[in-house]
């Protein structure tokens, strides 16, 4: 699982980095578009690998409801507190708009990336629900799986917008999914051919993408709840769930450290993008990608050490 975190971090915050160009140029569709747009398609995985790789290791498991959710709230609770605080003061600064800042936490979006922490906060509500199920038979968590995913598929182009406290519903199929495709193994040509099926996905998002911009249907294929993404998701997942390789000591940090990663790098780009102004957009990516990754990372390396922490910063 290492490697699909830290594939999935830097996915995350590739698409992050490359937003403000996309948007900057979606009324443009030149080259800078078409450069960003291509990026984003490949890296729309990285929120469901994410969620497979929580429900991996949840779905299946064996404990007290009480302790699981004491172990799960002694390890969110205080992220979600403080990062919901951090988020809606920079929410305030930005635009200095109180009621602005009161409906997005109620929407539960304080700060762009914020969504996802509600959102996985209420999967774990809703966990020991799911493990009654699973002791029925994996049938009934796929049947789940199918109907969450399918609500999801169609609030993706009708674009429903429902309280945070609701989302948890489009992605509990992504997250009962971790769990039920974990068993699958294949050989490596079929390997080889999942990951064909996941870069096809990636293109054929990037080229709807293109085309619907100025359509109804804007923006409908860079959902992760769009039936491409689903596909693509399941097939990068299948590809390297099972993969196994030595890792150095700075790739287990990062692997541990994703979701404090995921959490404090917004904040970072904020502060790069506010004096940092590159016109070459090549190197405008990359430096801020670079720039915002190896901050974020050297922070949570001294808050550990200032707070003396043994385990990862968040989880």
């Amino acid at each position: 699982m290492e490697f699909l975190r830290v594939i999935s971090i830097i996915m995350v915050v590739v698409i992050h980095v490359a937003a403000p160009i996309f948007y900057k140029n979606i009324n443009i569709l030149g080259n800078r578009f078409i450069l960003v747009d291509i990026l984003d398609s490949f890296s729309r995985v990285s929120v469901p690998i994410f969620l497979f790789i929580s429900g991996r290791y949840l779905v299946g498991k064996k404990e007290r409801i009480k302790d699981f959710y004491k172990k799960r709230m002694k390890r969110i609770g205080p992220a979600f507190i403080f990062f919901t605080i951090i988020y809606a003061f920079l929410n305030y600064y930005m635009f200095r708009d109180i009621n602005r800042l009161i409906k997005d936490i109620f929407k539960g979006d304080t700060y762009y990336q914020m969504w996802y922490l509600y959102m996985i906060t209420v999967l774990y509500l809703v966990t020991p629900a799911i493990w009654f199920f699973r002791d029925k038979g994996k049938r009934y968590l796929n049947i789940i799986s199918i109907i969450s995913l399918s609500i999801g598929i169609i609030q993706c182009f009708l674009k429903i917008e429902v309280l945070w406290c609701f989302q948890f519903s489009y992605y509990i199929g992504y997250y009962i999914l971790g769990y039920t495709l974990k068993d699958i193994k294949i050989i490596k040509l079929k390997r080889y051919i999942c990951f064909l099926g996941y870069f096809l996905l990636s293109i054929v998002t990037a080229y709807l993408t293109y085309k619907t911009c100025n359509t109804n249907y804007k923006l409908c294929f860079f959902n992760y709840l769009s039936p491409f993404t689903i596909l693509a998701s399941i097939l990068f997942y299948i590809t390297f769930k099972d993969v196994n390789i030595k890792y150095n000591k700075f790739i287990n940090f990062i692997s541990k450290e994703s979701f404090g990663i995921y959490l404090i790098h917004p904040l970072i780009l904020y502060v790069i993008d506010k004096y940092i102004i590159i016109n070459n957009i090549f190197f405008n990516i990359s430096f801020r990608f670079i720039l915002c990754f190896l901050i974020s990372l050297i922070i949570i390396f001294f808050t550990k050490i200032v707070l003396n922490l043994k385990k990862s910063l968040i989880f």
